[in-house]
């Protein structure tokens, strides 16, 4: 929209540059031959560059009348007539007459389809900032709740370790562990059980009483 508003108030400016009054009777002629603007469309339909100052006077007064009117549906529609009317040399397609006839025929259209667009990008441009703080309070609100979340789960937490299953300890420092088939420190087995190597401490009888037995027989 702030390219419409642009667009013609250059062409307004391009047309009364060096302008004259224009003829009564040619005003009211010409007045008599605008045309309605036409029925807008959600898909635009192509605008050629003008090629005549017939050609010019025509779509630049359709671009107005659509821009008095402007809305979400026919903006699409009033960008493709500024794209094809912001580049015409209307200085070389109308001799300053015919530029001065048709400033005078446009200047009250061309008035209100500059206030239109300037309303229209306001109305934009205040919905994008109520947006944008709409979505900083729903940022902040999540930032606040995600700052509760970790104060009330902290202690949970620190609970955890207390709440796992219990895990094996490994040996302190000092402690072994004696491979099977190595006889323990000091000798000795447990009760009933004959030492690795089959031999016991002297003085001490096998747990089978075999040694008894020999005695016995000798």
């Amino acid at each position: 929209a702030q390219a419409t508003t642009s667009a013609i108030d250059s062409i307004q400016a391009k047309l009364t540059a060096g302008a004259t009054t224009p003829d009564p009777g040619r005003f009211r002629e010409k007045r008599q031959e605008n045309t309605a603007a036409p029925t807008s469309a959600p898909t635009p339909k192509p605008v050629a560059k003008p090629t005549s100052c017939e050609d010019f006077s025509t779509k630049y007064k359709e671009l107005i009348d659509m821009a008095a009117k402007v809305s979400d549906e026919n903006i699409a529609q009033i960008k493709v007539y500024v794209d094809a009317l912001i580049d015409a040399d209307v200085e070389t397609l109308c001799d300053a007459a015919e530029r001065s006839t048709l400033a005078g025929e446009t200047k009250a259209k061309a008035e209100e389809a500059v206030k239109s667009t300037k309303d229209y990008t306001g109305e934009k441009e205040t919905k994008v900032e109520e947006l944008k703080r709409k979505s900083m309070k729903i940022l902040q609100s999540k930032i606040v709740l995600m700052r509760s979340l970790k104060r009330e789960m902290k202690p949970l937490f620190q609970l955890l370790p207390k709440l796992m299953p219990f895990q094996p300890t490994t040996p302190k420092a000092g402690e072994e562990k004696t491979p099977e088939g190595t006889p323990p420190a000091g000798g000795k087995t447990p009760e009933g059980t004959p030492p690795a190597d089959g031999k016991t401490p002297e003085g001490t009888p096998p747990a089978d009483g075999e040694n008894s037995r020999r005695h016995s027989t000798s």
